[in-house]
């Protein structure tokens, strides 16, 4: 699948300043795109007051616009967070499958190790994080995109998954891409306290174990076990 004209505001990225922002957890992470706007949305619907989504909270089904460029992360270690299910656009981008991966795969080099302090951010404190992201592959045209990671409860109540997407603008035609982190934008939210056991809740996915998307008419979710 490709997409093309995905940032609703044009500049995205304009300065190549680098923003750390530590918001109150009250207010809304911001985004730009209309993609990482509706699966921002939907996380914050999720959300019991303060406390995090649980991963077996998410339906793909109410995801589905947004599903080509959602993906699932697994944190296995500091610095680590893999890719464990995926919509086609993040594989595209890439030029291959991207399950199983790290999500650093997208980085520059020059980028990656502050896009790892980031992302031990998300999981550590926890944080939600949006990035500006900009391409420059050889003499193809400049690409941007936003990324948005968004920590999730697992069944042990620690923050050891995140919801998250990438939007780029124009089409793919030369994958794959590595971005550097223009800007970054990470939100404070509160601690979780761990629990043993995740209580069930009616109408939400399998458990979180399982490591599965529930089944659905969705072509382009792959699913990972």
């Amino acid at each position: 699948m490709r997409y093309d004209g995905e940032f609703d505001r044009p500049g995205l990225g304009t300065s190549p300043d680098d923003i750390y922002a530590i918001d109150l957890w009250r207010r809304r992470p911001a985004s730009r795109s209309r993609i990482a706007t509706e699966v921002l949305g939907y996380w914050e619907k999720l959300r019991e007051g303060t406390t995090l989504p649980r991963r077996s909270d998410l339906d793909p089904s109410d995801l589905r616009a947004a599903l080509p460029f959602t993906f699932l992360l697994e944190r296995t270690g500091r610095g680590i967070a893999r890719i464990r299910v995926c919509g086609q656009h993040i594989s595209d981008l890439l030029g291959q499958n991207a399950r199983g991966l790290p999500i650093s795969v997208f980085c520059a080099s020059g980028t990656k190790e502050k896009f790892l302090h980031h992302l031990d951010e998300v999981f550590d404190r926890p944080a939600s994080l949006a990035m500006d992201l900009v391409a420059r592959e050889g003499g193809s045209p400049l690409k941007t995109a936003e990324m948005l990671i968004l920590p999730l409860l697992s069944a042990n109540g620690r923050v050891e998954r995140a919801l998250g997407c990438i939007a780029s603008s124009g089409p793919i035609e030369f994958p794959p891409y590595r971005f550097d982190v223009r800007s970054n934008r990470l939100t404070q939210l509160p601690s979780p306290v761990a629990t043993e056991t995740e209580p069930k809740r009616p109408g939400n996915l399998q458990r979180e174990t399982d490591a599965v998307w529930k089944t659905t008419p969705v072509p382009w979710l792959k699913i990972v076990k």
